[in-house]
Formats: C-alpha cells, structure tokens, sequence
C-alpha cells in the first residue's frame, strides 16, 4: 500500500490530547519523541520517502542529509559505486591508500570517497519531515491508531513501574496489535508494485548488471527470440 498523504505529528498529539484529556502541555515534547519512536518501530518501507540529491565532495566527503534513513544507492561519473572493501578506504586523510574505482564507505554523517573534490548522486530513504524539522505521519488511519496505542503505553508505564497500573499489559498488547496490523497494511503492494515483483522473478536467465544501471530495467519482462540467447529486456 502507498502512502499517498502525510499530516503534521501535530494533529496526531492534539488528537491524543483530545482523546485521552490531557491537560499537561509539557508532555508535547515527550509525545513527539514517542510519535517518532512509534514510526521507526513500525518501520515499514511505504512510510518513508524516496529521494534523491546530489552532494559535494570536499576533503574526500560529503555530508549525509540529516533525515536519512539507509541509502539506496550511489552514482559516482554515472555509474553505481559499490562499499568499499579496502582496510583505508574509511580514512579521508591519505588517498593514495584508497581503493581506485567507484567506491564508498558511510562513517557517521559524512559518507568518504576516493576523490578529493568534485560530486556524487545519492538515491536513499528518507524521514519525511516538515519545515519546522518534526516527523510527519502517513495519513493512514492504521498508523494513528498505532501511534495513540503506543503514547497511551509510554504515559502509562510510570504507573505500571510504581504498582498503580495493573492492566498496562493489556495497552502493551494493543499496541503490538496495531503496530502489526498498520506494517502489514502499508507493506502491502499494489497491482503495479505485484505487476513489477513478478517480471522480475519470472525470468529463465538472472540479471547480474543492473546494478551499474541504476536497475532502471530490472522490472521489464524478459524478452527471447524463439529458443535462442542471448535475450533482450528493450
């Protein structure tokens, strides 16, 4: 299932205010932390965004966007770099040592290369995010159930801890139940999605290039002229 929409962590708190008749306002900052910890446990690939950037390379580096996720791939002169495997390819400080070809290493923010200035594409997942730089929810009924069961949890489990909250493992089971239930929803595919998973499956003859291309063709059906190979994905 795609995520079409998203909304601000904002309509969700007010939500649980309203639901829950909060009146404490300095739990909001404690419910937007809860709200993003909700998300990632749920983790689902339809709630994050693909994007792509390109970013400069000083001193054999770039900077990392800050809502990355997981990369998905890196485009060095127009082709797909691979990990570099080399015992100095993390180091920026001697490039004589580094490994030649289209190589890279990802340490902490800073993704390191094996040349010292110029540009690489970067194709990865990203957090969605709004202006003011907090989370932003699919719009999924699912997944604000999920997340309300989950604030409910967190706002309970003090009590939980002191004795005074005898039932907090049935709230504990809701949000399992929900997280669950909103990750099988959202990593449902679509017609296209199950159209593009099986010509990439159905295949006589395995695929093992498409990395350099980016895998712009992988979803293509394989094409044979009578009994004859090699074949054509055109």
């Amino acid at each position: 299932m795609a995520i079409l929409k998203y909304i601000s962590v904002k309509e969700v708190i007010s939500k649980i205010y309203r639901d829950l008749n909060i009146q404490q306002e300095e739990r909001w900052v404690d419910m937007v932390e809860w709200c993003a910890e909700a998300l990632q446990k749920i983790g689902a690939h339809a709630q994050y965004i693909e994007k792509m950037e390109v970013l400069p390379v000083d001193n054999y580096r770039a900077v990392l966007p800050c809502n990355i996720h997981k990369i998905i791939q890196v485009e060095m002169s127009g082709f797909g770099a691979t990990i570099g495997t080399g015992s100095f390819d993390s180091q920026n400080t001697d490039p004589v040592r580094k490994s030649s070809g289209a190589n890279y290493t990802v340490n902490d923010a800073f993704i390191n290369v094996n040349f010292e200035t110029g540009s690489i594409g970067l194709a990865y997942i990203g957090i969605p995010i709004d202006d003011e730089g907090f989370p932003l929810i699919p719009d999924d009924e699912g997944y604000k159930e999920a997340i309300l069961k989950y604030v409910v949890m967190k706002l309970k489990y003090p009590d939980y801890i002191a004795g005074k909250y005898p039932i907090y493992k049935e709230i504990e089971q809701d949000w399992h139940k929900y997280c669950f239930q909103a990750r099988g929803n959202a990593n449902m595919p679509s017609i296209d999605e199950m159209e593009s998973i099986k010509n990439q499956w159905v295949k006589l003859m395995p695929e093992m290039h498409k990395h350099k291309e980016f895998f712009t063709t992988l979803n293509r059906k394989e094409r044979i002229a009578g009994n004859r190979l090699p074949y054509t994905n055109q």
